[in-house]
């Protein structure tokens, strides 16, 4: 590729036009890796309260509950990973550091294909994060280092703002994928950057910076001098008092905007769950004649449409399959390959008009017809009993509404009911409360809260299209956000530019959890979600680099972005613990009071600030130069021919 310019002329030119071709080839690298890294969060954030409803199916369980701890798994594998491989890429080299951790968040995001419970989804999630946490700071070393000095900044700041264009496709993935292939195949999708990570281990070089602070290490460490600064070493980030200072404040502006991003910007998709209820339109017809209904008698004529679904099924597996099901097992017995046969020709006959010649079938609705044929494909018990809880869905929904939708001053029964029971005397309670909560007749007041969210909620599809649609304007949002920090950093600086960012995320968060109530108000409240949130983390790429020395720069950076996940990965535990500790207590709803509590971690970046150095126009730094110690690294790296 063709050799650099001398730097007296490089600093008259554009920063894109000092890139040779192998400064592209690093740059476009480090955007993909980035990129599907942050594609792969997308695809989880979007798909995690439905996978975990999948898992959970008819076993219990609170689905946001068990959302956040999964949550917490992923952040904390995030930051594991990234103890690991930070200080992996200073010793080992940060192009073969980033082939591997793709290789790893791509494989274990397949797996995630075949997860059978809730529980084992946490721990491939818990894996991918090991990769995603390592990644980040690989790849931000290699462009700091590998770039020209005038163009490291805006090289690193578009790495991290073009990041949104792989929560774009992830965003774009859940839209088109969930609805017609369930949530698994997005996963099996989720698998392909391992591709990307063959090839950056075939291709890239180690940045010369790098492979001169090694050979000086390598040469102390021989001569045994310098024998303290080693390469990633977590303990030399604290042994002298630059380092330590930098540390530090790294750590601090990291915890702020990771717990702000994961711990409340990123459930967006429950924000949507909990202010628009989701109803299939044959539910929402059922509900509306609860509402019409006067006096005990009709409300339970109303109420025993609920139970249509099911009765079908059981009447059509106990009368019509050879072998029959029993019909008191028949919602609890997975069908075998024989009798999924017969289910999928009697079905396929009624769609017909039941041709001459054959055995009347029991009237099914339309609706019902889809529900029987998904057990038709079930072909393991899990998938079985996904598909037979959709039976239940339309006393599940009503009883949500009167127990959870309502204001607690006019709740049927308490929120209780939704939740999993604890042992049999709880178990017998919530089945109680659940034939009061369907056989209670509703009051005027009643009446009209029901009306109006049976007015706004959403069928299935049309729910995943507006999540689609949110987690795309987010991240566009997201995107104006990075770039508007990487603009102020460079002409204002990075310290103002923090301010800005934390400032912008802390009001974002705020506004848009207390006040997101109507479809209508997405247009201009997912932009400006994502851009708050993820303003920040503009900074982190351009700014942590630049805090390190070459020797200590990945397990630096690594170090700040991550570790600060150990605490971050609290915020979703909290927003989920807080939600349920005020449930019901609250006229507006706990999800969004807990929201508002978390997003309080903005603070801690704002005052963090005032300790932060100003890196604006400084080169990379590095050890003061003394004898042929670890530390005598150049204090700037010449560009490189290749």
């Amino acid at each position: 590729m063709s050799d650099s310019v001398p730097d007296a002329a490089v600093d008259q030119r554009a920063w894109w036009r000092q890139l040779n071709g192998y400064h592209w080839f690093v740059f476009i690298m480090a955007i993909l890796g980035w990129l599907f890294d942050t594609m792969d969060g997308q695809i989880f954030l979007a798909s995690r309260s439905i996978a975990i409803k999948d898992l959970l199916g008819e076993s219990g369980g609170d689905v946001n509950q068990c959302g956040t701890i999964v949550t917490s798994m992923f952040i904390l594998g995030w930051a594991i990973g990234g103890l690991l491989f930070g200080s992996l890429g200073d010793k080992w080299g940060r192009a073969k550091t980033m082939a591997v951790t793709i290789l790893v968040y791509a494989g274990f995001t397949g797996l995630s294909y075949i997860a059978q419970t809730w529980q084992e989804f946490g721990i491939y999630r818990f894996l991918t994060g090991m990769g995603v946490g390592g990644e980040f700071a690989a790849g931000a070393s290699l462009v700091a280092e590998a770039m020209p000095e005038k163009a490291r900044a805006k090289c690193l700041g578009l790495v991290q703002s073009l990041s949104a264009v792989g929560n774009i496709i992830g965003a774009s993935l859940f839209w088109y994928i969930e609805g017609t292939y369930g949530w698994r195949v997005l996963y099996l999708v989720g698998a392909f950057p391992a591709l990307i990570a063959v090839f950056v281990f075939l291709n890239l070089r180690e940045p010369e910076r790098w492979v001169k602070a090694k050979a000086a290490a390598n040469a102390a460490t021989a001569a045994g001098l310098d024998a303290s600064k080693h390469l990633g070493s977590i303990a030399d980030l604290f042994r002298t008092p630059r380092w330590r200072r930098n540390t530090l404040v790294g750590l601090a502006l990291g915890i702020s905007g990771v717990l702000g991003l994961w711990g409340v910007g990123f459930f967006s998709p429950e924000l949507i769950d909990a202010s628009i209820p989701m109803l299939s339109d044959e539910t929402k017809a059922k509900i509306a004649a609860v509402v019409a209904a006067n006096g005990a008698g009709e409300h339970q004529s109303a109420v025993a449409a609920f139970k249509q679904d099911d009765a079908a099924y059981v009447t059509l597996v106990s009368t019509r399959l050879n072998p029959p099901v029993p019909a008191d097992k028949a919602l609890e017995t997975p069908l075998n390959e024989q009798q999924r046969e017969q289910l999928a020709q009697l079905l396929a006959q009624l769609k017909a008009g039941q041709p001459d010649g054959a055995a009347p079938i029991p009237g099914l609705s339309e609706e019902t017809q889809k529900k029987a044929a998904a057990v038709a494909k079930a072909d393991t018990a899990v998938k079985f009993r996904e598909a037979v809880a959709a039976f239940k869905e339309d006393e599940r929904a009503y009883i949500a509404l009167v127990s959870k939708w309502l204001k607690p001053a006019d709740r049927v029964v308490s929120a209780k009911v939704l939740s999993a029971p604890k042992d049999d005397a709880d178990a017998a309670q919530i089945k109680a409360l659940r034939a009061t909560a369907v056989m209670t007749p509703l009051n005027a007041a009643q009446k009209d809260e029901v009306r109006a969210l049976i007015a706004k909620a959403l069928p299935r599809d049309k729910m995943t299209a507006l999540k689609g649609r949110w987690l795309i304007l987010q991240q566009i949002g997201a995107f104006l956000g990075m770039m508007a920090y990487a603009y102020l950093a460079t002409s204002l600086g990075r310290r103002p530019a923090f301010v800005f960012a934390f400032l912008a995320g802390w009001f974002a968060v705020a506004f848009t959890f207390y006040s997101f109530h109507d479809v209508s108000q997405l247009w201009y409240m997912a932009p400006l979600l994502g851009f708050g949130t993820l303003a920040p983390f503009g900074g982190y790429a351009m700014y942590f680099p630049e805090l390190f020395p070459t020797r200590l720069r990945n397990t630096g950076t690594s170090f700040c972005y991550n570790v600060g996940r150990f605490v971050a990965a609290l915020g979703p535990a909290a927003l989920g613990q807080l939600a349920v500790v005020w449930e019901g207590k609250y006229e507006i709803e706990s999800f969004r009071l807990a929201a508002l509590t978390v997003s309080c971690a903005y603070a801690i970046g704002v005052i963090t600030v005032i300790w932060a150095p100003e890196t604006r126009n400084e080169p990379l730094p590095d050890d003061e130069i003394s004898g042929t110690g670890a530390g005598a690294a150049p204090k700037a790296e010449p560009a490189v021919a290749h």
